[in-house]
């Protein structure tokens, strides 16, 4: 048995419950007799084409709800967030500390906490931990007067990072840390400005480190450290690193700008741009741990006024300077750079004042340079003090003052044993010095000593120095080359005449036979002069003839003339004068005539009016949207499905009906069905039609009913 259900859009489900083999065809019991599958299934297909309709529209719509929930629904934590936390002069230290904590509590790791606002007269310390890949970024104006000097006036801890971003931290007091960090926490300044009057501006302890992009880190305390690695409170190995590619780091004392406490500590620091200085009489910066490292690169500057620019003496410790200035004042007697390994490798390293450039210390020491330039004005260039190790010079120019570069006690190298190795495009160069200002001719060699295959000239250069051209030693061996300035001496430019050739004599002719006076010669003869057919002023000559004057076919002035006549082109009436047809004020004339294309009535506009184009344009436009919006009406409206047929549907090649078998079919929403009316049906290429069923039935969304045949029950109508 086939049970078959109607569904009220349409659609069609069947189930076969005894025989599978019963397939396609679904037929409705109305008494006596039954509709032909064609009327059922067109109605079927309308609804479902109406049904579809309606579900793409609301699924589309639970489409667009679905993702808007998903918006709205969507945990914040989903999202990186800038919290914001703005400070007042009124409130206390606890409630900024809260006030920060909270927020960086609530904060997930990606997410920012920025602080804005001014806070003057801060004489507590505020302690702030920062969650792991938290930035706490500072934009506030914080004025500390406290003395807290172990802890710092703000005490941070954690594995985020705190961003000096805007404004200022300062701390005016003589005795107080500024910033102090412990854990793994950064210390970035973007681009604000951590100052201190106290001991020391920023303290790194354990593993933190400092970042520095922009912006300054100032001590001007005569005996205070503008960044100082603390160590471990533990006394366990720590690894600090200080990176500075921007900015200035600036102190004025006797202690170093950028140092380390002595301990079980590595500190890394490295100078990729910006300004590390000491104004004072100390160190720019001085390293102390076992393996610690100072590089400087790019355009790196590390000086000291009167001390030395970077000292490591840590065991394993080493200098890099691979770009950059590293330089000591006109007022320092130390080495530039003192270290156990020392490598120049692009750098400019030079002592204006009175000590050497580099120093390396202690047994086994090793000092490579390979390009670049090391130099010193008083003292050497290079003093290694100890036994073991090496010195090489395969590169680069290393200069001093002296009579000699040969030996282990010349006086550019100075070695406490053993010879440097000069090779490759090395330069060793002395100069000796006259006691009084010198004179020396550009291009010259006087006085100067150097490396054997070296080419080392004084010269007055132009590069681009405020004062003009300055005075100094070109050299150039190999791939080595460049300019040292030296001041106090005089370069003179010799200036050489250039010569040239030029040609002088030639060549004339005197007096022949051939020219004179004779009757063929073009002076008097009658071939040449006033004769009848000389062009002088006979009949036929172009001068005031009938051919050539006044006459009337003559362009003077005769009436076919282009003078003033009628057919002239001066002012005649066919003239390109004042004529009527001349294109000047005629009519007819393209200047001031009524056809005229300059004055006259039609010039200019469309059709000879002057409407503006934009408003042309403008309306046609608009008449093609309003013709294009009922076209698309038009198409709408006629593709609206018609209402299904309510007579069968016509088939191809109709083939008899299989006899419907007894059956019982179930309707969903059953509504109650009127009467069939008793009435023939009619087909298009009719076949017979068996018997209906007795049966009953209901009517889903019922519709004006086919009329069925004679018999007893109900029928079904399906849209």
């Amino acid at each position: 048995m086939d049970h078959v259900v109607v569904i009220d859009d349409g659609e069609w489900a069947r189930r076969d419950i005894m025989d599978t083999k019963i397939g396609t065809v679904a037929r409705i019991a109305t008494g006596s007799g039954a509709r032909t599958k064609t009327g059922i299934r067109a109605g079927a297909r309308a609804g479902a084409g109406a049904g579809a309709r309606v579900r793409t529209f609301i699924a589309a719509c639970m489409a667009m709800t679905l993702v808007l929930s998903l918006f709205v629904l969507a945990p914040n934590q989903a999202f990186a967030a800038d919290r914001t936390v703005a400070i007042t002069q009124s409130d206390s230290i606890s409630t900024i500390q809260i006030s920060i904590q909270n927020a960086l509590n609530a904060s997930a790791s990606g997410d920012t906490v920025t602080v804005t606002g001014i806070r003057t007269s801060v004489a507590d310390a505020m302690i702030l931990r920062i969650p792991a890949g938290v930035t706490l970024i500072w934009k506030a104006s914080y004025i500390c007067v406290g003395d807290n000097q172990d802890g710092g006036m703000i005490r941070l801890s954690g594995d985020g990072t705190f961003d000096v971003a805007e404004t200022s931290i300062q701390v005016i007091s003589n005795h107080s840390y500024v910033v102090v960090a412990s854990g793994s926490v950064t210390v970035r300044v973007s681009g604000g400005s951590i100052t201190s009057a106290g001991a020391v501006t920023v303290m790194l302890y354990e593993n933190s480190k400092l970042v520095m992009t922009n912006g300054k880190v100032l001590n001007e305390n005569p005996e205070g450290y503008a960044i100082l690695a603390g160590g471990s409170v533990t006394g366990a190995p720590v690894s600090t690193s200080i990176t500075i590619s921007g900015g200035e780091v600036l102190s004025y004392g006797g202690v170093p700008t950028i140092s380390n406490v002595p301990g079980a500590i590595t500190a890394v620091v490295t100078i990729q741009g910006g300004v590390v200085e000491n104004r004072g009489d100390g160190h720019a910066i001085e390293l102390t741990g076992d393996g610690s490292t100072v590089t400087v690169s790019n355009w790196g500057n590390v000086s000291s006024n009167s001390g030395s620019a970077i000292v490591v003496t840590g065991m394993n410790s080493s200098v890099t300077a691979s770009g950059g200035t590293v330089r000591s004042g006109t007022s320092s007697t130390s080495p530039v750079i003192m270290a156990r390994r020392i490598t120049v490798a692009g750098a400019w390293v030079e002592n204006t004042g009175g000590g050497e450039a580099i120093k390396a210390i202690g047994r086994d020491s090793v000092v490579t340079i390979s390009s670049g330039l090391v130099a010193a004005y008083t003292g050497f260039a290079i003093i290694k003090d100890d036994m073991g190790g090496s010195l090489t010079v395969s590169g680069g120019f290393v200069f001093a003052y002296g009579g000699s570069i040969s030996g282990y006690n010349n006086d550019v190298i100075l070695m406490f044993e053993g010879q440097p190795s000069v090779s490759g495009n090395g330069i060793v160069c002395a100069w000796n010095r006259p006691a009084s200002p010198p004179t020396y001719a550009s291009g010259s060699s006087t006085n100067l000593i150097a490396t054997t295959g070296a080419t080392v000239t004084w010269e007055l250069k132009d590069i681009g120095a405020p004062a003009g051209p300055m005075t100094g030693i070109e050299y150039a061996k190999g791939s080595t080359t460049g300019f040292l300035p030296i001041t106090g001496i005089t370069v003179t430019q010799t200036q050489t005449p250039g010569t040239g050739t030029g040609t002088g004599t030639g060549t004339g002719t005197g007096t022949g036979t051939g020219t004179g006076t004779g009757t063929e010669n073009p002076g008097t003869g009658t071939g040449t002069g006033t004769g009848t057919e000389n062009p002088g002023t006979g009949t036929q000559t172009p001068g005031t003839g009938t051919g050539t004057g006044t006459g009337t076919e003559n362009p003077g002035t005769g009436t076919e003339n282009p003078g003033t006549g009628t057919e002239n082109p001066g002012t005649g009436t066919e003239n390109p004068g004042t004529g009527t047809e001349n294109p000047g004020t005629g009519t007819e004339n393209p200047g001031t005539g009524t056809e005229n294309p300059g004055t006259g009535t039609t010039p200019g506009g469309f059709l000879g009016l002057d409407f503006d184009w934009k408003i042309i344009t403008f309306i046609v436009l608009a008449a093609l949207a309003l013709v294009g919006g009922a076209v698309l009406i038009t198409v709408i409206v006629m593709s609206k499905p018609s209402k299904p047929p309510i007579g069968p549907k016509p088939q191809k090649n109709p083939q008899p009906e299989p006899p419907l078998s007894a059956s019982t079919t179930a309707y969903m929403n059953p509504q109650p069905e009127p009467p069939g009316i008793s009435s023939p049906l009619t087909h298009i290429n009719p076949q017979p039609e068996p018997p209906g069923i007795a049966g009953s039935g209901v009517q889903m969304n019922p519709q004006s009913e086919l009329p069925g045949i004679a018999g007893t029950g109900t029928g079904v109508q399906i849209r």
